[in-house]
């Protein structure tokens, strides 16, 4: 099945920025083995909510083959490949302790949400099209769970890369299509609650409740910004409504050719930030000012970085392919590490030459988390082991008033001057 145009993951882009959808239908897709892995993820998730819930240890050191981003068992029709590619694209997964670990703290939490349910459904298509005006476009809830007055829709994230907030414009699609799937079915939910799920990103998970009335409200922002995606879409009006930003430009195929977030970077890296002064309603400069100057540049960093990101990934594809860049060539890169190709018979030499064993191994102990996965069956053991853990803290970071953490107390400026006076 062919990924909708305004797809609800995608809708981070297109609700911010209209003219990428066009920009975006012109560029190669692309895929990698963290979202092929993903992909394998989701897979097992879903095979073990549909075994009531089983555990993921079934399927531990299962291999399994992704093929231009669809799971691929080898027979039978081939995937057909990748808007713009000439070749396939193929990574081979194995479902490892790692992934076991996350899929099972998923299917546990699932398990709980669903006890009790009136219904509980499990990779639910979902008609979209009301909702983004494109035809025929669906998409694809993990669970969708109607308990008393309230709709719940799930969703597993399995990468590491972004942290997805509860409150993102895809979950909020996912809700408004599962509202119309429950009450076509005589359910009359008043509140719709919206889940992520990252067990490998965060240890709780993260929820954000919408009114219905809330919600259909927003919906109507969601259409107003979808039919103007579409129009410029099928006008060809590639380069209007372009609106490079951080949100928007995360994960969108059209980074490295886009005219727009071009001129954004020559303007913030070139201009020696000139052209952020403006956005400040102050003509001299001040305290204030330069504060306000610097968060400026600090909400670009991101843009840029994937942007610079973006452009070697996007010159390396060409080459690769045979399109010459000029004044750029490919050259052999430097050698990996050195490794012995057989260590068992490497250590036989080694013993033969009169080195013992203690002198060729390294013996060092296993890590926490090693222990905590080992341990899982002797949780009193592993409790008694915590007063043996250290663990230093974490270096104050700097990141957006959107993040959830609490903000750290320090002291004004002021105090730091008359200490040292």
């Amino acid at each position: 099945m062919a990924h909708a145009v305004l797809s609800p993951s995608s809708s981070p882009r297109w609700l911010l920025c209209h003219g990428s959808v066009g920009l975006v239908q012109k560029c190669p897709a692309t895929t990698s083995d963290y979202a092929d892995q993903g992909t394998v993820a989701h897979h097992i998730g879903a095979l073990c909510l549909q075994d009531n819930f089983a555990s993921a240890e079934a399927y531990k050191g299962r291999v399994f083959q992704v093929m231009n981003s669809v799971l691929f068992a080898g027979i039978g029709e081939r995937p057909p490949r990748l808007r713009g590619q000439t070749k396939d694209f193929v990574s081979i997964h194995e479902v490892d302790d790692d992934m076991v670990c996350a899929v099972n703290t998923y299917v546990s939490r699932m398990r709980n949400y669903a006890f009790a349910s009136e219904c509980f459904m499990r990779e639910q298509p979902l008609d979209i099209s009301g909702i983004t005006g494109e035809e025929g476009a669906t998409g694809t809830a993990d669970a969708i769970i109607i308990k008393g007055n309230s709709l719940q829709v799930h969703d597993y994230k399995h990468g590491r890369g972004k942290k997805v907030r509860a409150d993102s414009s895809q979950l909020a699609i996912y809700g408004l299509a599962a509202l119309s799937l429950a009450e076509t079915a005589g359910f009359e939910p008043t509140t719709v609650q919206c889940f992520i799920h990252q067990p490998r990103v965060r240890n709780d998970h993260e929820h954000h409740e919408w009114s219905v009335k809330k919600l259909r409200a927003y919906g109507e922002v969601v259409r107003q910004s979808a039919d103007r995606a579409m129009t410029l879409w099928k006008e060809g009006k590639e380069t209007s409504d372009l609106n490079p930003g951080s949100e928007q430009c995360f994960f969108c195929d059209a980074k490295p050719t886009c005219p727009a977030l071009r001129k954004e970077v020559a303007k913030t890296c070139f201009d020696d930030f000139d052209a952020l002064a403006k956005e400040v309603p102050v003509a001299m400069p001040s305290p204030e000012t330069e504060e306000e100057l610097l968060s400026l540049s600090l909400s670009k960093i991101g843009m840029i970085e994937k942007w610079c990101e973006a452009v070697k990934a996007e010159a390396y594809r060409r080459v690769v392919n045979g399109v010459a860049v000029p004044r750029y060539k490919l050259v052999k890169g430097k050698g990996g590490n050195r490794a012995w190709a057989d260590e068992a018979k490497t250590a036989k030499v080694l013993t033969a030459a009169g080195l013992t064993d203690d002198t060729i191994y390294v013996k060092k102990l296993i890590t926490p988390p090693v222990v905590e996965k080992l341990l899982k069956q002797m949780p009193s053991v592993w409790k008694a082991l915590q007063a043996h853990i250290t663990r230093p803290e974490g270096a104050p970071t700097l990141v957006p008033e959107s993040d959830n953490r609490p903000a750290l107390t320090v002291g004004a400026p002021a105090d730091d001057f008359d200490a040292a006076t």
